[in-house]
């Protein structure tokens, strides 16, 4: 005979949670002890969205992304794309 658990956490906060499930059968025979319970620990970890700007490419000294703009003309506009990923576990929306 085969079980199935499933559990879910609630996290709040970025942190290591941890729990110790201790189930027993309360139908097995007391002349069968082997079986009669079941322990163990489940661990989990908090997790926050991470967003990486995948273009431009180019970087300053400090790691930050630089969009290159040629001359304009007044009055004339200039457009650059700018590629932002979510290479994370979470879904996330990134607003501007």
């Amino acid at each position: 005979m085969h079980k199935q658990l499933s559990s879910d956490v609630n996290v709040v906060c970025i942190q290591t949670y941890s729990a110790v499930f201790d189930a027993s059968i309360e139908t097995v025979p007391q002349n069968q002890p082997k079986g009669r319970s079941l322990t163990f620990e489940l661990l989990g970890e908090g997790n926050l969205p991470h967003i990486v700007i995948a273009r431009p490419t180019l970087r300053n000294k400090r790691g930050q992304p630089v969009l290159v703009f040629r001359r304009c003309i007044i009055g004339r506009t200039q457009t650059l794309p700018v590629v932002i990923a979510n290479d994370g576990t979470l879904t996330c929306k990134v607003c501007c």
